[in-house]
């Protein structure tokens, strides 16, 4: 009887190993992640290692052989543990190196056994678990339970939907049956509690693939199959393996190549030479991917159609922006011809009065028509810069108020600058100061005048007494951008023009 027991051990046990590698040589193709794959696979081997440990086990009593089998026990759930955490974007270098330190210090614990008996006590011809025993029982549950939680966790935040009671099942029965198996139950006595726990560990395993826990590819035919993508699988005899609800016609050409083993990579359709189709050779087979450009030729001729269309109507808007930019040319300058007809309107008939009055050359008359031209001239080129919107720094104010000073001296005023540095102001400021200073200028004879040009301050400190403000000011035209103040003391008369 004994005898027969050992036989359908050894007949399990290796049926066991066949399963275990056979299984973990799918798992090969199972992964598409790479670093998922090495993971998953360290996990397959450990549990074929466990079984050969076994096996060998039955030939070879010798303790160490039966410590081999915490190798994968302990090593199992570790690389699990390690996954969940790679799995959810929570991989820690630190965490890594420490959860396998004490995997490795558990398994040196046991692997020593023999000289401490931390994990095993023997007695005889018998042996009991003492604190080490259970301290690796208790690591194990701990790691594995935690990593279940992390992938479920992981899950629930992208669905809704999950059911958490089936990943803990197969994880629950493991615990249930070592805790049954440790304490003697004799139902379980003669079971095998590697193969046992192995076919727990790929359960539990396949459970987390169906339930798409770790990415897999295993759900992947049923949604190429029912796609409508223009691609089928044949086999490398030519068979058809895998064909989408888009089914597509090829050519016998193909078939014909790949059974001769010189497919090409590129084919085209005689009868509709806009479709080609593209060969790629896969493991098992060859992968055929039909491009139709007929779309795309009418949308480009669609296109080009758009392109001349849409070309006339920029010729068409071009045109249309010369003649607003023109017509708004013809504006502007409509615009600054009466803007500057008002400013010298007052000049011009001045310069007329003298130029009728005058019966002979009047040395005097022709100054102050002279006078009157610079103004014009000067005030045009500052009209214009409004329009410009154009900016005058120091010596841009240095040189308009020079040229004042040299016009103004036919009526015998002779003057001097002292201005700052880093002054800047716009046209339309200079504008309205320029024609103040010209009128009061104009309306004053033989003096010496200082002009300081402060930040935001003129200043015409003159060596006379001059008459009232108005009247100095009655032939200029400036708004109300600027506050003016007189102030006559027995050094003459000093005129503050100071910007509001």
């Amino acid at each position: 009887m004994d005898i027969f027991k050992i036989e359908i051990k050894e007949i399990i046990i290796v049926l066991s190993l066949i399963l275990f590698s056979a299984w973990t040589i799918r798992l090969s193709h199972k992964i598409f992640d790479k670093k998922t794959k090495r993971y998953v696979l360290a996990i397959g081997g450990l549990l074929v290692f466990w079984i050969m440990a076994r096996l060998v086990r039955m030939y070879n009593g010798a303790y160490f052989v039966w410590y081999l089998y915490y190798v994968s026990m302990i090593f199992i759930p570790t690389i699990y543990y390690l996954l969940s955490r790679y799995l959810t974007g929570r991989d820690n270098k630190k965490l890594s190196y420490f959860i396998i330190a004490v995997s490795f210090v558990l398994l040196i614990l046991v692997l020593t056994n023999n000289i401490h008996e931390l994990v095993f006590e023997f007695k005889e011809d018998d042996y009991k678990n003492v604190t080490g025993y259970y301290v690796i029982f208790a690591w194990i549950i701990f790691l594995a339970i935690n990593a279940t939680i992390n992938l479920i966790v992981q899950k629930k935040t992208k669905e809704k939907k999950i059911n958490i009671l089936i990943p803990f099942i197969p994880l629950i029965i493991g615990v249930i049956f070592t805790f049954l198996y440790i304490n003697g139950l004799r139902l379980l006595s003669d079971l095998d509690m590697s193969v046992i726990l192995g076919t727990i560990f790929m359960i539990s395993l396949e459970t987390l693939f169906l339930m798409n826990l770790i990415p897999n590819n295993i759900s992947y035919e049923d949604v190429f199959c029912h796609s409508y993508l223009p691609i089928c699988v044949l086999s490398q005899d030519g068979k058809m393996i895998y064909e989408t609800n888009n089914a597509i016609e090829f050519p016998e050409e193909i078939i014909k190549d790949i059974r001769d083993g010189r497919a090409k990579t590129k084919y085209v359709n005689e009868k509709r030479p806009s479709v080609t189709y593209d060969v790629e050779r896969l493991d098992k087979g060859y992968a055929i991917i039909e491009n139709d450009s007929s779309n795309i030729d009418a949308a480009k001729e669609n296109l080009n159609r758009q392109n001349k269309k849409l070309k006339g109507q920029e010729r068409l808007l071009k045109k249309q922006r010369r003649i607003k930019e023109k017509l708004y040319e013809i504006k502007i300058n409509n615009e600054i011809f009466e803007t500057l007809s008002r400013q010298i309107e007052g000049k011009r008939i001045r310069i007329e009065e003298l130029i009728d009055g005058m019966e002979k050359p009047d040395i005097a008359g022709l100054n102050e028509i002279k006078l009157l031209i610079a103004y014009c001239k000067r005030m045009s080129n500052l009209i214009v810069s409004n329009y410009n919107d154009e900016v005058y720094d120091t010596n841009n104010l240095l040189t308009i108020f020079n040229e004042l000073l040299t016009d103004s001296a036919v009526f015998g005023i002779k003057g001097y600058i002292n201005a700052v540095n880093n002054l800047s102001y716009e046209s339309i400021r200079i504008t309205s100061l320029y024609d103040m200073v010209f009128s009061i200028f104009y309306n004053t004879k033989d003096t010496e005048v200082l002009i300081n040009m402060k930040r935001d301050v003129f200043e015409l400190s003159f060596d006379k007494t001059l008459g009232d403000l108005k009247e100095l000011l009655k032939d200029g035209i400036y708004d109300d951008i600027y506050e003016i103040n007189k102030k006559d003391t027995d050094d003459g008369t000093k005129i503050t023009i100071r910007m509001k």
